[in-house]
């Protein structure tokens, strides 16, 4: 309303409403908004289930090898031990499933694996772009990498016993099973063994004056792992090892005057790992194990009898057939985070599984690299790349306390006999490596030749 001239004058308004077609217009695009919006809702709901639901799996997991640490005998495979956790403390209470269809619905479940850790009936859900622990961020998801796949992981150094010239070379190892075993981490472990033989060297040297009192282990070492000069070796970070017993040095390995003394000691050898990046360790996963043992000398976690002998191929010498008891034998667990492959690991998951790419023999025969015979000093190393040699596995013969199972170089089961010290036997070392950071370069896999690198951990 305005004055104009004394008068007032009104405003005329437009009193005319929305058309019924703009109306029709609006609820069409209001539709089409809701269809947008409501997928997105509901993704983000099954998103946070899946993200809840992966950090149940993995607490229960390490909550589960707590447990299983804590206690004086692991229970057998396949042992529910779901509320026993509840019942000593090691989980409030068992956590309720968010997923309520699909696989990985239901309840957890945790029981003992076939390697005595603890393994939960569900499994860790990829929720593609975001982080493990919630939220955003757009980690990369874990590489996709086959069983029997070659990879490049780390290098080794050793020097020449003849011209002391000290060379580095890559390690090539193969993936020869794939299985969770950290569950904080996404996606499935890589076990790798060793492509070749890296190093010749003692399993274990004399142990005189040892406390258990024992003559053999006095004279030609010992068969326990869990104390063993090759575990603590492979083991270390450190420039100088820390030994626990006896060094493996010139006075106690064994002595083979041909060879020109001392067969191949490493006393004085920086420990394994010190030829991985601090970048690359962090990624090998730490694995609880089980490894046959002499007797009650060595204590033992489990088992009821010693495991007997059998001379023939790695799957007969832990089959179930009568009379092997390999499964029930006594064995003591033990944490790794290198280590060298029982008879089981190596039964299970290469032989009659896997083959060398060019030769077609089995797997479980090892050849040596060119740098492992330059290292070593014994003159009846062979003589090429294509010829095969024996190597260590953990796992001890209980026929005498200083003799250990070894694989032959025809891939049959043989032991040490009267003598861990020997320097002339391959050390294969093996690890568990996470893939949930990597990525990976274009090659193939396929072969040695070809073997994956590992470009970045991201």
């Amino acid at each position: 309303m305005k004055i104009k001239n004394g008068k007032l004058k009104y405003k005329r308004y437009n009193k005319k409403g929305f058309t019924l077609l703009e109306l029709l217009a609006v609820l069409v695009i209001l539709a089409a908004l809701a269809t947008i919006a409501i997928p997105i809702f509901t993704n983000k709901s099954e998103i946070s289930k899946q993200i809840a639901h992966n950090e149940n799996v993995r607490l229960l997991q390490q909550q589960g090898n707590a447990y299983l640490l804590s206690v004086d005998s692991v229970p057998p495979e396949t042992t529910n031990i779901t509320q026993l956790m509840v019942d000593n403390g090691f989980i409030k209470e068992i956590p309720t499933n968010p997923l309520t269809s699909g696989p990985q619905a239901g309840a957890y479940i945790v029981t003992v694996g076939p390697v005595g850790n603890a393994s939960v009936n569900k499994t860790v859900v990829e929720v593609t772009g975001i982080a493990s622990g919630g939220g955003g961020g757009g980690e990369s998801p874990p590489v996709t990498i086959a069983e029997g796949a070659y990879i490049q992981f780390g290098n080794y150094t050793a020097e020449n016993s003849e011209t002391s010239v000290i060379t580095t070379e890559p390690i090539i190892w193969r993936v020869i099973k794939k299985q969770e075993i950290d569950a904080t981490k996404e996606g499935e472990e890589l076990l790798l063994l060793a492509d070749r033989i890296i190093t010749m060297k003692p399993y274990d040297a004399k142990e005189p004056g040892n406390t258990g009192g024992d003559g053999f282990r006095d004279d030609y070492g010992s068969n326990y792992w869990g104390n063993s000069n090759i575990r603590e070796w492979l083991n270390s970070n450190e420039a100088t090892v820390a030994w626990t017993t006896q060094a493996p040095n010139a006075a106690n390995v064994w002595f083979h005057a041909p060879s020109g003394g001392a067969v191949n000691t490493y006393d004085t050898e920086a420990g394994f790992l010190t030829n991985l990046t601090a970048e690359e360790r962090a990624q090998i996963v730490d694995v609880t194990h089980r490894t046959i043992v002499y007797n009650a000398l060595d204590g033992h976690d489990g088992g009821d009898a010693a495991h007997g002998y059998n001379s023939t191929g790695v799957d007969e010498s832990v089959s179930v057939a009568p009379g092997n008891n390999y499964n029930t034998a006594w064995y003591k667990n033990t944490i790794d985070t290198v280590f060298i492959s029982s008879l089981g690991e190596l039964a299970d998951y290469v032989d009659g599984v896997l083959v060398h790419p060019s030769t077609e023999t089995d797997y479980q025969i090892a050849y040596t690299t060119q740098q492992a015979r330059d290292q070593s000093n014994y003159v009846g190393d062979p003589a090429n790349d294509s010829t095969a040699l024996y190597y260590w596995t953990r796992d001890a013969d209980p026929a005498f306390s200083c003799s250990i199972r070894y694989v032959s170089s025809g891939g049959a089961v043989n032991s040490s006999g009267n003598g861990t010290h020997y320097g002339d036997v391959g050390v294969r070392p093996a690890l568990y490596l996470s893939s949930s950071s990597m990525t990976l370069g274009a090659e193939s896999g396929a072969t040695p030749a070809t073997a994956y690198t590992i470009t970045s951990f991201n």
